[in-house]
């Protein structure tokens, strides 16, 4: 009787996991979605390897359906849900929160798509070989898998939002790093690699047009598979690692499909023979010393250590960990802008921005917080009137030192 049950079980998942299909009229673009569920997905085709094949030009993703009265709310792009279309821009909406595998792969005539502050993750080979000249990286992004942008020769343009945990574009370098490992996953051929990078991720910069010279710092320790693969331009490669960089993984070489014959390896003097005995380096033609110029580099510069505010007893401080910052802090209040004559309403709350500064260092990341004055004296100057005046003596207050 239990392995009957079993069996059952099996035939009747299938069953109750099944979804129905629909189609947007104006886009032709395909959903597919649980009638007993509230979630709908932008899913292929009939052929998984020709996306939405009647989906064309500028397309805009809903972000809710409605099939038969009810209302399914978009929050998937599907595996290989465009994979080979003619698209050439697509609108995603704030409703999406994951871009599948092969989801746009191959679309060669995608310029524009905008990933919203609601992305969490975006799966391997994602945009792989599309046409796009910029790409930003919000916020919300924790997951970027491999080669999401591999092939994607045109790429001029990449930024990682600031606030992101997990990704940035550290010392506006144009590229995506992974931060928790220092990898550069993304490049294109205006990306200056920072000195804090020790792995250039598979397809980094693969297909990258234009990209004639590249300097890797003495940081880098691995390079991954297809990492300047088909790089026709590349002329010249200075790598100022003593130690030749490893490959991340056994496989292609990071340099298959790009001629060697016709870039010079730059390297350090003392490291010549090694690179010359080492693969896949030991497959140039022309391995030079680096001039003495070229090869000393300056590593990258510290960050101020994001400073913290404190409010207490009516005076507010800032603190940061990094000797001899500066801090740099604004305030703002809508509600302080509701002025008649003279007279002005106090606001209840002030919102104040800090961030934190040095010679010689980057800029801290800006932290904000809302101050509650509430309980606070209003009337500062004691003129018998809440005015304009008040509200820069009660900021000055609270700024003082406890």
């Amino acid at each position: 009787m239990k392995k009957r049950f079993i069996f059952l079980s099996m035939v009747l998942l299938p069953m109750l996991a099944s979804a129905d299909e629909w189609q947007d009229p104006e886009t032709r673009v395909n959903y597919t979605y649980n009638p007993n569920g509230t979630t709908a997905e932008v899913k292929a085709g009939p052929n998984p390897y020709n996306g939405s094949p009647q989906a064309t030009g500028n397309i805009t993703i809903l972000s809710e359906i409605i099939v038969k009265g009810n209302k399914y709310r978009v929050t998937s792009i599907g595996k290989c849900a465009f994979i080979y279309s003619n698209i050439t821009s697509v609108a995603i909406p704030n409703s999406i929160t994951e871009i599948q595998d092969d989801a746009f792969n191959g679309c060669t005539q995608l310029i524009s798509v905008n990933i919203p502050n609601s992305v969490t993750s975006i799966g391997l080979c994602a945009f792989y070989g599309c046409a796009l000249p910029e790409i930003t990286i919000p916020e919300s992004v924790s997951h970027i898998d491999v080669a999401v942008f591999g092939e994607c020769g045109c790429l001029e343009s990449i930024i990682v939002d600031k606030k992101n945990k997990y990704y940035d574009s550290r010392n506006d370098c144009n590229a995506i790093i992974r931060t928790a490992d220092n990898t550069l996953m993304r490049g294109g051929k205006k990306t200056v690699i920072p000195n804090s990078v020790t792995v250039i991720d598979n397809f980094a910069f693969s297909g990258t047009v234009g990209l004639t010279s590249i300097d890797i710092p003495n940081s880098v320790i691995r390079i991954g598979n297809w990492a300047f693969g088909r790089c026709y331009d590349l002329i010249n490669i200075y790598c100022k690692a003593t130690t030749p960089p490893a490959l991340v993984s056994d496989g292609s070489s990071p340099f298959s499909g790009t001629s060697l014959q016709k870039i010079t390896l730059h390297v350090p003097l003392s490291s010549i023979e090694s690179y010359k005995t080492t693969s896949p380096w030991s497959n140039f033609d022309k391995i030079v010393a680096l001039e003495e110029n070229e090869s000393e580099q300056e590593p990258d510069p510290q960050k101020c250590a994001t400073p913290t505010i404190a409010f207490k007893d009516g005076k507010l401080s800032f603190d940061c960990e990094t000797e001899g910052a500066t801090v740099v802090y604004s305030f703002k209040s809508s509600s302080a802008d509701k002025v008649e004559g003279n007279n002005v309403n106090l606001p209840s709350t002030f919102t104040v921005s800090v961030y934190a500064k040095k010679d010689g260092y980057l800029d801290s990341e800006t932290v904000t917080e809302e101050i509650d004055v509430r309980g606070m004296k209003g009337d500062m100057n004691d003129d018998g009137t809440l005015s304009v005046t008040d509200v820069g003596i009660l900021i000055t207050t609270i700024l003082q030192a406890p």
